[in-house]
């Protein structure tokens, strides 16, 4: 079943399991976006999905970024789309070392 929610449009079903993989990626131990208090609580996951309020959406493509990077070359993605991933795991990983 496909459930796309909230303004950003996610799949329910990609977006938790992008989320497994970021909480499992050693590279995001520190958790920079924060999204380790979603591991077991995917109801709350779902939720802020869903609302206005939330941040969550505009953290979305930081997670789809990392997979993305190891398409490309596969006809995943574009050579400019994975620098642009690569360039903002960079910065991610930057802000785990203050």
């Amino acid at each position: 079943m496909k459930m796309d929610v909230g303004p950003g449009n996610i799949n329910v079903l990609k977006g938790i399991s992008v989320l497994k993989n970021y909480i499992s990626d050693r590279d995001f131990k520190l958790d920079p976006l924060g999204l380790k208090k979603y591991e077991h609580n995917y109801d709350a996951f779902i939720n802020d999905l869903r609302s206005m309020s939330s941040d969550l959406t505009l953290k979305s493509p930081a997670l789809y970024c990392g997979k993305m990077i190891f398409n490309c070359g596969q006809g995943g993605i574009t050579v400019e789309m994975r620098e642009g991933c690569i360039c903002l795991r960079l910065v991610l990983l930057r802000r785990t070392e203050y």
